[in-house]
């Protein structure tokens, strides 16, 4: 449950705003889950806390306003069944930071325990951090991620009849690490499509289509050693934020990567 926590993803908050309906139902939970970290004694926040019948209803009603993103997109069973439980399980560890960032606002000055209203006031910031400002780009980036999923299932089932090709927008938005694989056009097999395969990052726009192999080559190694290449340079200058964004929602049938704002790097291979 450690976590490098870069919350960088309000950086790119476009897209379509949280309905107030389920911004207000989340508001009230956070505050009955406040109620159960008010009840926490010791110096230390206990992780058994998740367990809290409060806390896991907070983490539900999260799980489900990102399930509420891809409800009316066509899709199999198993593949809901799966984004689903992703959503459940980024909700759970999210949940967790917000606990522990409030945990330490207990106390008082005075290292006294502070009446639960005052407590309440002063973690209001927790909640408009995780809960509007970072909830705004991870609800629109589960859509892009079930969108995604659900397109990969079509593809699968078509095998190798076509080629898949990366675009872009195409506008002044597009960031210049999406640009350099504007036109990748590779086989549904390639690894390339693990990696690489939108979203690309927070309200990435960037889009995979089925292409014919008569009309459109496949991109040589060579060049995609060179569109790597390009990427990586690009990448590096923003700190290697898009690091963990090297997955793919359908094959790992995901609507996040195991490695996010609120896990380690490590999540990506642990078993």
């Amino acid at each position: 449950l450690a976590c490098h926590c870069e919350h960088e993803h309000a950086e790119f908050a476009h897209g379509v705003d949280v309905p107030d309906a389920q911004r207000e139902t989340l508001k009230k939970k956070f505050k009955g889950m406040m109620s159960a970290l008010y009840r926490q004694e010791g110096a230390m926040m206990e992780v058994e806390i998740l367990k809290d019948e409060k806390v896991l209803d907070f983490i539900d009603t999260h799980a489900s306003i990102l399930d509420s993103t891809f409800e009316k997109v066509k899709m199999s069973d198993t593949m809901r069944s799966s984004l689903q439980q992703s959503n459940w399980v980024f909700s759970g560890m999210k949940t967790f930071h917000e606990l522990k960032e409030a945990f330490p606002s207990l106390l008082d000055e005075n290292g006294e325990k502070k009446p639960f209203e005052r407590f309440l006031k002063d973690v209001q910031k927790v909640d408009e951090t995780y809960n509007r400002n970072y909830l705004r780009a991870e609800y629109n980036f589960v859509s892009t991620s079930a969108e995604m999923a659900a397109r990969w299932e079509e593809f699968e089932k078509d095998g190798d009849r076509y080629f898949l090709q990366y675009r872009t927008v195409g506008d002044d938005r597009v960031r210049q690490e999406h640009a350099a694989l504007e036109g990748t056009t590779l086989p549904v097999e390639h690894s390339f499509w693990d990696t690489h395969y939108p979203p690309n990052g927070w309200n990435c726009r960037c889009n995979v289509v089925q292409v014919r192999k008569s009309r459109y080559p496949a991109t040589s190694e060579d060049e995609l050693i060179e569109r790597k290449k390009a990427l990586a340079e690009e990448q590096a200058r923003h700190k290697g934020k898009s690091e963990m964004f090297r997955f793919n929602p359908g094959k790992q049938r995901k609507t996040f990567p195991d490695y996010n704002p609120y896990t380690i790097k490590r999540c990506a291979d642990c078993d």
